[in-house]
């Protein structure tokens, strides 16, 4: 083999190695609350694009997580998803996005001690919810049929 049969081979072998590599829109996700205002907008939004991933965190339109819904609501919102060709790339949640009971969280704006009780008294309720709130958003997973789920790891203290 001579030294142009050997670099014509070599340029060969390394074009698909580069396409797998190469960002396509088979690769790209967005996150639906983003790209409509209803659920029916993002869907649209996929397809005129083509793309076949999506994030989900809130429902577009409405005060709601997809983790959130139950029951027939998660059903009918998954097969949506599914009859439009596209799969879930990551489950977002609000778990654990408060202070964790017992820690002084970094502040930058002040509070009166009435807005400090008041946001202990949340972040403890929610805390005291927090398996709950994974079953929850582990039942969603496996219903969008997604491996990933976003957990927060409380507020930075001081």
């Amino acid at each position: 083999m001579n030294r142009r049969g050997f670099l014509a081979t070599s340029i060969a072998a390394a074009v698909p190695a580069r396409a797998a590599n190469r960002i396509d829109w088979s690769r790209i996700s967005v996150l639906t609350d983003e790209v409509g205002k209803t659920p029916e907008e993002a869907l649209a939004f996929c397809k005129q694009y083509g793309l076949k991933w999506v994030e989900l965190r809130g429902i577009p339109g409405q005060r709601k997580s997809y983790f959130t819904l139950e029951g027939d609501e998660l059903k009918t919102a998954a097969k949506q998803f599914k009859d439009a060709g596209l799969g879930v790339s990551f489950l977002n949640t609000g778990m654990l996005k408060f202070d964790l009971p017992g820690t002084v969280p970094a502040r930058k704006r002040v509070e009166t001690e009435e807005q400090k009780a008041a946001r202990a008294a949340s972040a403890q309720a929610q805390f005291d919810r927090r398996l709950d709130t994974l079953r929850q958003a582990i039942t969603a997973a496996k219903a969008f049929n997604v491996g990933i789920v976003r957990v927060f790891t409380f507020s930075r203290v001081e």
